[in-house]
């Protein structure tokens, strides 16, 4: 297709090279550093004087670059920077096993918390307000780099905010309504969520159910409502300056931006754990205590602790037994480190291997430049621009390992703790089909998803709303549950058996096949952020820097 900017250059735009789309129009790379947003055609087009009122902004903003006319110069778009790979939105820093992971500590989060509130009293001191400053619409970096997009949504002195925006962090306080002091309630339940691991009106309330009604009537998670019942992942605040803060705004209904002071470091109050024999229906065994853990990963035969600096793998294939079967340092070159029943795995820069008692195997070596990886089962992915490479894990014959290149349609995918791709305004959900890597038809615009074989829980957008729901995916259909659980929870799934999801002093059983709740088992060390693994040895929870093994009596 091709468009033209005002000055008569011309631009010709694959629709094939679409990247991502929302409610307003599709985003198609242009060449490798540049990209155009192309608007539906029930959508008002950005104009040359809201370009020129947004062309202020400094780079950490996506803004228009040049506005683009179609031949009858009509106002069809616009072009804007391209974003590097490895982003991810802050929305996925709210969960503490995704920062554990990519080594988001509270320092990066205070920095993070910085540059947004410098970028938005850059907006502000241009006389424009964001309105939807919210956790998909900001993207980052594990090197601290932050950029703010949608920024065609802005409201500008010739234009009104639509109002339309994520009901987490509308200010019902204040009816709704979108000015600099609606921008600095968001940011500051933002900072709060990213620093807490919990939005600061989530909890159930027995008088007041609504998330609005909590807001309107002043009752944060750290206000000690005896009708409050406070997610247990909650961690609160110790540093007295940072937290008046958020006692004035959520409170007090105060409305400013978060002040950060030099070097500030803020230490979350964590509840000393106690290891438990017994309680109830289960039998407890700490495993593993450490504060350095970054990640685990499973298998039935294997639990793999990854630490900032070394490695430690337990043999659970025993039930209600493990044993260390070693422990090697880690190097800066591995990027991630995979389990099946037969081998630990590891990806470093540029070669794929296994560790033989601590000793890493090289197999096979790869090109660098891949841009995510994705393990499904016994299949790992490497995505590239153009193409993926898939290593079929339990085929290895000599220290060669099965694997094969397709090409894909371009570079829509989106990681961050499931993969899925959206083309033309269909959602693409990835699962390992046994053999190979299958793709299923998601019904609604996925945001985010969480994934173990077949099952998984999904973060999408219904009616302009967040849901989250489980899913259960059979050959090319796709079940939900009715459920909304209110966030993108963490679980375990015993194939076609049961799942596992943590609850607050409990943990909870469903059926995958109709998501029917038919257990619960009551454990205090239990909280929403608990990680869970199945192996033969039993259910491993981690809780904050413990592991713990848990069998039924």
């Amino acid at each position: 297709m091709k468009y033209f900017d005002k000055t008569g250059k011309e631009y010709n735009i694959d629709p094939s090279k679409e990247i991502a789309r929302g409610g307003e129009g599709m985003i198609i790379e242009i060449g490798k550093s540049f990209a155009a947003k192309i608007y539906f055609p029930d959508r008002t087009p950005l104009n040359e004087k809201r370009a020129n009122e947004l062309s202020v902004l400094s780079s950490e903003f996506i803004k228009p670059l040049s506005i683009l006319y179609n031949d009858k110069k009509k106002e069809v778009g616009f072009t804007m920077n391209l974003l590097k790979s490895g982003s991810f939105p802050i929305h996925s820093t709210f969960n503490s096993p995704f920062c554990n992971k990519n080594g988001l500590d509270d320092k990066w989060k205070i920095d993070i918390i910085d540059k947004l509130t410098k970028g938005m009293s850059t907006a502000h001191n241009s006389q424009i307000i964001i309105g939807d400053f919210n956790g998909f619409n900001l993207l980052s970096y594990q090197n601290k780099d932050v950029f703010f997009i949608d920024v065609d949504s802005y409201e500008t002195l010739s234009h009104k905010h639509s109002g339309i925006l994520f009901d987490d962090i509308r200010d019902y306080l204040y009816n709704g309504k979108i000015t600099k002091n609606s921008d600095y309630f968001s940011l500051a339940i933002l900072s709060f969520y990213m620093l807490t691991n919990v939005h600061p009106f989530k909890g159930v309330h027995s008088k007041f159910k609504l998330l609005s009604e909590r807001m309107i009537n002043r009752i944060p998670v750290f206000d000690n409502d005896s009708n409050l019942i406070v997610p247990k992942c909650y961690k609160p605040i110790s540093n007295k300056f940072l937290m008046d803060q958020f006692v004035n705004i959520f409170k007090n209904g105060e409305r400013f931006p978060i002040e950060l002071t030099q070097g500030i470091t803020i230490r979350l109050i964590v509840p000393p754990s106690k290891v438990v024999v017994e309680t109830g229906d289960l039998i407890i065994k700490e495993m593993f205590n450490s504060q350095h853990i970054k990640y685990v990963k499973n298998s039935n035969m294997f639990c793999c602790i990854v630490e900032s600096d070394k490695i430690t793998v337990l043999d659970t294939q025993y039930k209600s037994m493990f044993k260390t079967l070693f422990q090697t340092p880690i190097d800066n070159t591995i990027i991630e480190v995979f389990c099946t029943d037969h081998k630990i795995f590891a990806l470093k820069r540029n070669i794929l291997g296994y560790f033989d008692n601590g000793v890493f195997v090289e197999m096979e070596k790869i090109d660098p430049d891949f841009i995510w990886c994705q393990q499904y089962e016994n299949i790992l992915i490497l995505g590239y621009n153009d193409s993926i490479r898939r290593f079929y894990l339990d085929n290895v014959i000599t220290n060669r390992i099965k694997n094969d290149v397709v090409s894909v349609f371009g570079k829509q995918f989106k990681k961050y703790q499931g993969l899925h791709q959206e083309i033309s305004g269909t959602n693409f959900l990835f699962y390992n089909g046994k053999y190979s890597i299958n793709t299923v038809n998601f019904p609604f615009k996925l945001q985010d998803v969480v994934q173990n074989g077949n099952f998984g829980v999904a973060e999408y957008m219904d009616n302009k709303q967040i849901k989250y729901s489980m899913f259960n995916i059979n050959g090319l259909d796709i079940s939900m549950s009715s459920i909304n659980l209110g966030s993108l929870q963490n679980f375990a799934y015993k194939k076609d058996q049961f799942v596992i999801f943590p609850d607050r002093d409990s943990l909870k059983f469903y059926r995958p096949m109709d998501f029917a709740l038919i257990a619960k088992f009551d454990c205090s060390l239990i909280h929403e952020d608990s990680e869970l693994f199945i192996t033969n040895a039993g259910i491993i929870v981690k809780t904050d820097n413990h592991l713990y093994l848990m069998n039924k009596k």
